[in-house]
């Protein structure tokens, strides 16, 4: 068979590369190991870590009064450092890297600098994966810095995350590696399956045969010029497409859903959060906050605060907190109808409701207003609907309207 109506196949430049490298679904994932700094490149994981640390950095913190409920910021010389922990961080720089260090290593280390008093000035965080905690038979802890130094436990505030039998707390990046892996082989063949959606792909068949080694001449120039998987056979002289899947079909789609479901589920993070609808229900923004900071972000800062309250508070009534007003409260309306009410009914003063709705205070307004009493309740065996449903007091002759 003449070859020469092959020509209109091949490049105009021999040399030509096939479009794209192929990336083979066929990935082990078992014993998996993956940096936890890597798994930041997981679309997921950076969302789910950047959920926490963002909302985590914008509540305020202080000082407060242990004894008393709620969040009772006192005077006191550490709200100092909490404002400034470093020369080189803002405090909100500063807690989204404990927050962030906490979801992917597991571990945060700060560096207490001292005065030759005692006095902690500043609180220098170091990174994790350059410090190795070892234990002595007697329980104390040191912290050596690839660097060289060691340091002990009065020097180094070592905050964990998930506690086991090591001294060290367990990465959630680490222990969900596999799955990690697994959501990044999806994200790469759906990369595939979206740029070999516009190759040309299919069956081919001629009315001669084909001898095998133009046959394989034919697919490889097809190859270069459309850059499609193309099958010659003989017989009809008809172009048969292929399906491919693609990034919207419906099985792919849940798919991706459900990974990034299971990713954050780790992180406890709603899908909602992740602007993925999982089918949570929340009759309104406060209710969604709320469940958000009760599971997980309430844990999260209270391992912080305890574990900074431990290391530079020595008075027991005194700890360090985060503030959750701005977090719990949602939205305005939702917010200026509980502070309404709650002053009707003498729990809040006028300037602890104006506060709650985010008003500022008026003068005169921290008083409490006397909550309304009930009404005495009506008897039904003095009051009772006549034929008419009219009711009035009844008599021994009937109704009266009166």
């Amino acid at each position: 068979m003449a070859g020469n109506w092959l020509s209109w196949l091949r490049p105009k430049d021999e040399s030509a590369a096939p479009m794209g490298m192929y990336i083979s679904p066929y990935v082990s994932i078992k014993n998996v190991n993956l940096e936890p700094q890597d798994a930041l490149k997981n679309p997921t994981v950076f969302a789910c870590v950047n959920v926490l640390a963002e909302t985590v950095s914008q509540m305020p913190w202080s000082t407060v009064d242990a004894t008393k409920a709620g969040f009772a910021p006192v005077d006191h010389d550490l709200n100092k450092l909490l404002r400034r922990p470093n020369s080189s961080m803002t405090r909100v720089e500063f807690k989204k890297k404990i927050v962030s260090d906490l979801m992917v290593y597991g571990n945060v280390y700060l560096l207490k600098i001292m005065t030759s008093q005692g006095r902690v000035t500043e609180l220098v965080p170091f990174d994790p994966p350059k410090i190795k905690c070892t234990i002595s038979m007697s329980g104390a802890r040191t912290f050596h810095h690839e660097g060289g130094r060691t340091y002990s436990e009065r020097e180094i505030i070592h905050i964990r995350d998930f506690i086991s039998l090591d001294v060290t707390g367990l990465s959630r990046v680490e222990q969900a590696a596999e799955l990690i892996v697994q959501a990044n082989t999806l994200d790469s063949n759906l990369t595939r399956s979206t740029r070999d959606s516009s190759k040309l792909s299919g069956v081919i068949s001629v009315a001669e045969s084909v001898p095998p080694e133009q046959a394989a001449a034919f697919t490889a120039d097809w190859k270069k010029k459309y850059g499609g998987d193309v099958t010659l056979l003989g017989g009809g002289a008809t172009y048969t497409p292929m399906t491919k899947s693609s990034p919207a079909d419906s099985e792919t789609q849940e798919l991706t859903k459900l990974e990034i479901a299971r990713i954050a589920s780790i992180f406890r993070v709603p899908s909602a959060f992740l602007e993925l609808y999982d089918g949570s229900k929340y009759s309104n923004l406060s209710q969604k906050n709320s469940s958000f900071y009760r599971d997980s972000i309430s844990p999260l800062t209270k391992n912080i605060s305890e574990k900074l309250s431990q290391a530079l508070i020595t008075d027991p009534d005194k700890e360090i907190a985060f503030d959750p007003t701005e977090l719990t409260k949602g939205d305005l309306a939702a917010t200026t109808k509980i502070a309404n009410e709650s002053f009707n009914a003498g729990i809040l003063t006028l300037n602890e409701a104006r506060n709650l709705a985010g008003y500022s205070a008026v003068d005169g307004g921290d008083k409490f207003v006397e909550a309304p009493k009930s009404p005495e309740p009506t008897s039904h065996n003095d009051y009772d609907a006549n034929s008419t449903g009219q009711y009035g007091p009844r008599t021994s002759e009937g109704y009266s309207n009166e």
